[in-house]
């Protein structure tokens, strides 16, 4: 009996124990993603990640990632964890998904054009070393450690402004309002998104418009602040496609617009160069 308890401790102790020390960089790739306590779906909840989300990646266990995330640690879902960085550096040569995450990465954040195919080549190398160039980071074209860390937190905040955008679609516009619980105008919905993202911003849309760093139109990237009118009168988020979020006007909502229907006449980027 004293053996049979013994194995039954071991085989549950083992269940709970990473399959492998990754000791990795991840992404959390979905919204409202579960943080349990354990592997599986029995464990309690402990917190909701969102994309963009960077944790590190402890090991795996049953197709669930060992995951910290701040001072909190626990399992998420596997294909809710996109792993970053493991074995080291990214350069010329290197292959896999750690090189197509970062091709998705440098392409959302403006450096990389065309489609993902996991090889590092001579374009993800020069889009890396333009990134690395524009942001302080030693230029040798390396993904290393440093670089990943700064591109995925630049992501996140990117992710973060437009998920809590898109959170409150259908929600009442209000005069002057800045909160969930008031409803929002144009740029109290776009101060409260940015603030999620541990980013401040002024609070009216000319300020808005005045801040930040001015890009042109054609290196427009989403989580920019479209600004239109002249002078400003109105913002919003840019998601891409032509497509941007806004709390739109008096008896209107939340809602996503199409460019083509505004006069935009400005764009302020928040979440990096």
């Amino acid at each position: 009996m004293k053996k049979k308890m013994l194995s039954l401790i071991l085989a549950s102790a083992m269940a709970l124990t990473p399959a492998a020390a990754m000791a990795a960089s991840g992404v959390i790739t979905g919204d409202s993603v579960n943080m349990r306590s354990g592997p599986g779906l029995g464990y309690s909840r402990i917190m909701y990640l969102n994309k963009g989300d960077a944790v590190t990646v402890n090991g795996e266990t049953n197709g669930w990632k060992s995951i910290s995330y701040g001072n909190s640690s626990g399992y998420v879902y596997s294909d809710y964890v996109s792993v970053t960085s493991s074995s080291g550096n990214l350069k010329l040569g290197s292959r896999g998904s750690e090189v197509k995450s970062l091709q998705e990465n440098l392409i959302l954040l403006g450096y990389l054009s065309g489609g993902t195919d996991g090889i590092f080549g001579a374009n993800t190398h020069r889009a890396v070393l333009s990134y690395q160039s524009k942001n302080g980071l030693s230029a040798d074209g390396i993904a290393g450690s440093l670089t990943l860390a700064a591109i995925s937190s630049e992501v996140r905040k990117i992710n973060t402004v437009i998920s809590t955008a898109k959170r409150y679609l259908g929600l009442a516009y209000a005069t002057g309002g800045a909160s969930p619980s008031t409803g929002f105008d144009c740029s109290g919905l776009t101060q409260y998104c940015f603030a999620q993202a541990g980013i401040t911003i002024p609070r009216v849309s000319y300020q808005q418009a005045a801040g930040g760093i001015a890009v042109s139109r054609s290196k427009m990237r989403p989580g920019d602040i479209v600004c239109f009118n002249s002078p400003v009168s109105h913002v919003g988020i840019y998601l891409g496609d032509n497509k941007f979020i806004h709390s739109s006007k008096p008896g209107d909502v939340v809602k996503i617009t199409d460019l083509k229907y505004m006069d935009l006449t400005k764009i302020a980027r928040y979440t990096g160069k």
